[in-house]
């Protein structure tokens, strides 16, 4: 068997080995000689460099098709666990324009982007197609500010707060550089889209603005107040849908808890 990244079921390419193992091998594409009938053309321009999407450029109904059997297999290999009855998989009610957050990583003179992968280049973006639109619109604004702050970040993540504004979560290398806070309330008052930024070094945080999050899990029910920094779906509306589908195959009356585990620290 020959994996191949960036080739879809049908394409006929030429490639080169790049990695021999005992009943696999590892190849790069060198030339799509002809695209087979679920390939598509990857509407990302940073897809080809960036780790983030390496499916875009197979059809959305072939992507879900190959993700459950994974699924399937994964169960029956690791678990033993064979459905007696399978349930066809769900899709996201939207492919593109999706994520309510992104994590970015910071680089030399306020470069914002994803990794490259399996590597620690860093991918710049100018926007992102699988995030809400007003994530991708705060992505220059905060080019400009992070190499005009002291304070060395690492990762700057952007989410929307449930409420129309955008939060921006960051983490710091080293300790809060106090020349940064007048740099910073300049720059939420220029960019009222931004409800607040907080930004947290390993045993120090500060909050500007509202930093807290709305987060819904059903239409009928008030969302949850969390704060920056916690964990929440990146992709709401399927959230919602699962929590649904959930509370649907449960029936009335039962008590379904939401359960997720985290590592210790």
């Amino acid at each position: 068997m020959i994996f191949v990244p960036g080739t879809a079921p049908g394409d006929r390419v030429r490639v080169r080995v790049v990695e021999e193992h005992g009943n696999y091998a590892r190849a790069a594409l060198i030339h799509r000689c002809a695209p087979g009938p679920v390939h598509r053309d990857a509407p990302c321009p940073w897809v080809d460099r960036c780790g983030g999407c390496p499916w875009q450029h197979v059809a959305y109904a072939t992507q879900l098709a190959a993700k459950e059997v994974n699924v399937r297999e994964a169960l029956a290999r690791i678990a033993g666990v064979t459905a007696t009855e399978p349930l066809p998989i769900i899709a996201a009610p939207a492919e593109w324009a999706y994520r309510h957050r992104i994590r970015l990583h910071a680089g030399a003179g306020g470069a914002l982007g994803y990794r490259r992968p399996r590597s620690h280049e860093l991918v710049v973006i100018e926007h992102c197609m699988i995030a809400e639109p007003a994530l991708s619109a705060v992505l220059a604004p905060l080019r400009a500010l992070v190499p005009a702050l002291a304070t060395a970040l690492a990762e700057v993540e952007i989410l929307t707060n449930g409420r129309g504004g955008v939060v921006v979560d960051a983490t710091a290398h080293g300790r809060f550089r106090e020349p940064d806070e007048p740099v910073i309330a300049a720059w939420l008052d220029a960019h009222p889209t931004v409800a607040g930024l907080a930004v947290r070094g390993r045993d120090w945080a500060r909050h500007y603005g509202a930093t807290a999050l709305a987060v819904a899990s059903e239409a009928d029910v008030p969302p949850a107040v969390q704060r920056a920094g916690t964990f929440t779906q990146v992709n709401p509306e399927a959230n919602r849908l699962l929590v649904r589908t959930v509370v649907d195959f449960a029936g009335a009356g039962a008590r379904v808890l939401d359960l997720f585990a985290a590592p210790a620290t």
